[in-house]
């Protein structure tokens, strides 16, 4: 090769890789999905904390999930009756409960972020955690004992008074599963439930108290997984369909649908 050929072909090869290096730095990032998502948080520091916690992220091309804003907002609530708020927890008496009203998140999305999200968002994998100990000796000789009620999340701990046994219950839009049956005690107990996918439409309920898992009627459930994201009415204690109220001591509760919303 004469020094001629070297020299364009030195510089063939510059222009090659200069334009190589344009290409990939002028790329389009990868494509991202962006969501807003949701939960409930109930404290009582001397007072009923209801805590919305609203979320915006992405996903990215590897399936993780990354929040980028976190938006806090303690909602409104009134009391019915005389709830007892003492040492973190809230004392019900079978009428007592309290009644929020949490705003619209999709307006919230719109107001802080301006991302459009549609009236409802797919749940994923919605759960429930807190800890409560339960009146065994109740007015109503046939508590339901709901524990939190929103018209597409439903969460309560039924009693049978004569064997001491409860069981957890949870509806998501619509769809109901119960857990076998565990004996109450006097001290609190944690509880936990929740609903993973076991298939293309279908999820399967899953619960827990202190650690252990109890069996859960039916074994699989088939809701739409679509929750409201407009405002809405939620109880803590009260189910405003049964006119029943919870009867004991609840403690920090969670309820977090994993409800995504994209825009």
């Amino acid at each position: 090769m004469n020094r001629k050929t070297y020299r364009l072909s030195a510089l063939f090869a510059a222009v090659v890789f200069v334009g190589l290096s344009l290409f990939l730095t002028a790329r389009p990032a990868a494509a991202v999905t962006p969501w807003v998502k949701w939960r409930i948080d109930f404290t009582y520091p001397g007072k009923l904390d209801a805590l919305l916690v609203v979320e915006r992220g992405y996903t990215n091309q590897s399936g993780d999930h990354i929040v980028v804003d976190v938006v806090q907002e303690l909602l409104t609530c009134q009391s019915v009756g005389n709830p007892v708020l003492q040492n973190g927890k809230a004392i019900l008496d079978g009428s007592s409960y309290f009644q929020c009203t949490m705003p619209s998140v999709k307006a919230i999305a719109a107001q802080e972020w301006q991302m459009t999200i549609a009236d409802s968002c797919s749940s994923k994998r919605p759960y429930v955690i807190g800890r409560a100990s339960i009146e065994g000796s109740p007015a109503d000789f046939t508590p339901s004992n709901p524990v939190f009620y929103r018209e597409d999340i439903q969460f309560g701990i039924p009693l049978d008074v004569s064997t001491q046994k409860a069981k957890l219950a949870m509806t998501i839009d619509q769809a109901l599963a119960q857990s076998d049956l565990f004996a109450i005690a006097p001290a609190a107990q944690q509880f936990v439930g929740y609903f993973a996918r076991s298939g293309p439409a279908t999820y399967a309920p899953h619960f827990f108290v202190d650690g252990t898992s109890l069996a859960p009627t039916p074994a699989a459930v088939t809701p739409s997984m679509f929750l409201t994201t407009l405002e809405t009415t939620i109880y803590l204690g009260h189910s405003p369909v049964s006119g029943d109220s919870f009867e004991g001591t609840l403690g920090p509760l969670r309820v977090d649908p994993v409800c995504t919303g994209t825009g």
